[in-house]
């Protein structure tokens, strides 16, 4: 559990050594973990609008010859 996690603990469980000192703190990691998956969805997403719009950009160029 990282430090962070641990200040927002209800008070009796802030000094607890234990990985999973109740369940205040298991739902805190459970949503950080979910957080780190939605943001590398959110980056492979937005990886792929890059290319398909440099595709798009790629194809609406006309070619050098005036031809289509």
């Amino acid at each position: 559990m990282s430090p962070d996690t641990r200040s927002r603990l209800c008070p009796e469980h802030r000094n607890d050594s234990s990985p999973t000192s109740c369940v205040q703190a298991q739902r805190i990691d459970e949503l950080e973990q979910t957080v780190e998956r939605l943001a590398e969805h959110v980056e492979a997403l937005e990886a792929d609008e890059r290319d398909d719009a440099e595709g798009t950009a790629r194809e609406s160029t006309a070619l050098p010859d005036g031809g289509s």
